[in-house]
């Protein structure tokens, strides 16, 4: 290299540093081997992947269809981004999280809009989600009140129906797991925070799991609670926590979000998971952070 030699002039060239046969040469073959794997199967291509191929010469591959996503907002509260809120409305959060949750994982997400708490209105919008989509998505109407109307629309589909109603789970408790025409349903609850936790934990599974990328492993980091922070209602809890990087460790503070508001979510690093056993965490707990 260069910068590691001298020319003062005299007709030589000084060279500082020892090197050995090979050094700063790639070779043929280094990069792939004829015949060697380049990108195993049910990988999700990322920019690196690309990448290679085209240092190998691949113009083309094969690869699987996208998987179409339907998503379905139901409620009289609802409005539009766009519409000036008046009275009790609340704006549509969840179509616009899950419509960008889905590009995430490489799907084709299809927004059916918002639907009023009517389950003749629900159930055309939802017949025509299934026919033209692979999965289905609806928020809100999952829980058990009179105007709930997710679990009658799906049971309406006939067999096998609804597997799950109601998980051990804070927050997103009252979920829906069903499938409808060989495709899979989920009601999600309305609230934002246990709509996109939900999302995290069971849609972005079944999606990884269709499109064979369960190979896949999920990052987390190591930190240290913060905070005490008890938890014994019997459910698996997920709370979300800003990481704060010091000399010795990265510690986690919780975010304490309601369930309906999802701008806390935008302090938070990501969550940790504390299991339907556990008390609660102590101050200086080891704990693995999943990131968002």
């Amino acid at each position: 290299m260069i910068e590691h030699t001298d020319d003062l002039g005299d007709g030589f060239i000084y060279v500082n540093k020892s090197v050995s046969p090979g050094n700063n040469v790639i070779y043929k073959g280094d990069d792939a081997k004829a015949g060697s794997v380049i990108i195993k199967a049910n990988t999700l291509l990322k920019p690196k992947d690309i990448g290679a191929f085209a240092a190998a010469g691949v113009s083309s591959v094969l690869v699987k269809k996208r998987i179409k996503a339907g998503i379905i907002s139901t409620g009289d509260e609802i409005a539009d981004i766009d519409e000036t809120l008046n009275g009790a409305k609340v704006r549509d959060v969840n179509s616009y999280t899950l419509y960008a949750g889905l590009l995430e994982l490489g799907t084709q997400p299809y927004m059916y809009g918002i639907v009023p708490d009517s389950y003749d209105e629900i159930r055309k919008v939802t017949d025509r989600a299934l026919r033209e989509c692979d999965i289905v998505l609806i928020s809100g109407g999952s829980s058990v009140g009179t105007y709930d109307m997710t679990c009658k629309v799906i049971d309406s589909f006939g067999k096998p129906g609804i597997f799950v109603h109601g998980i051990a789970m804070k927050p997103g408790k009252p979920t829906i797991i069903a499938k409808v025409r060989d495709k899979a349903i989920f009601g999600l609850p309305g609230h934002p925070v246990s709509a996109y936790f939900i999302f995290k934990v069971f849609v972005s599974h079944t999606f990884k799991v269709l499109n064979g990328l369960n190979h896949e492993f999920k990052t987390s980091i190591k930190a240290y609670t913060a905070f005490n922070f008890p938890s014994n209602d019997g459910r698996e809890e997920y709370v979300p926590v800003r990481l704060e990087e010091t000399e010795r460790k990265i510690l986690a503070h919780p975010v304490f979000a309601k369930s309906g508001l999802i701008t806390t979510l935008t302090e938070a690093s990501g969550y940790i998971k504390i299991s339907r056993g556990a008390e609660g965490v102590v101050a200086g707990q080891e704990v693995e952070v999943l990131p968002f």
